[in-house]
């Protein structure tokens, strides 16, 4: 069975975002929510594939514990954070858009949020590809004090 991959979420977003047959207020919320989630997902990929390199026993407890769980996005966050704030404010800025977008049907949700969520999208994809991996390895402790952190209240539960 072949994985869905989550870049097409974005490809879905630019071709809603550019197709005229669709300039209604439900596409711009729907460019925007895949916008974020070929982001969040293409971050939260890299974590799992820097942590399966790094630390296999940690990736472990996260496919296991974090992965299921809805604190994955509170997690990879975290994460993202202690790597790099720039990305993390670019990361909270499109899920604030994506939150306004699905949740807050009372505002109007205009056209230029939907080429904002597109342009974070990109931009935030192509720095995780270029920019995380040699960060990553210098805060693995802290990373790991996250991840266990995460597991604690995880395993309360």
């Amino acid at each position: 069975m072949k994985n869905f991959h989550y870049h097409d979420f974005l490809k879905l977003a630019k071709q809603l975002f550019s197709d005229t047959n669709y300039q209604n207020e439900a596409s711009i919320r729907t460019v925007i929510g895949r916008s974020y989630y070929s982001a969040f997902l293409h971050a939260r990929e890299f974590v799992k594939n820097i942590l399966e390199k790094l630390d296999p026993n940690l990736h472990q407890e996260f496919e296991q514990h974090i992965l299921p769980k809805g604190i994955v996005h509170t997690c990879v966050r975290k994460i993202i954070k202690t790597i790099n704030l720039k990305l993390d404010y670019k990361l909270g800025n499109l899920s604030n858009l994506r939150i306004n977008a699905d949740y807050n049907i009372t505002s109007t949700i205009e056209k230029q949020k939907a080429e904002e969520a597109i342009q974070l999208a990109e931009e935030l994809i192509t720095q995780i590809n270029t920019q995380l991996t040699t960060l990553f390895k210098r805060k693995i402790e802290k990373i790991k004090s996250i991840m266990q952190s995460e597991l604690q209240k995880v395993k309360k539960t």
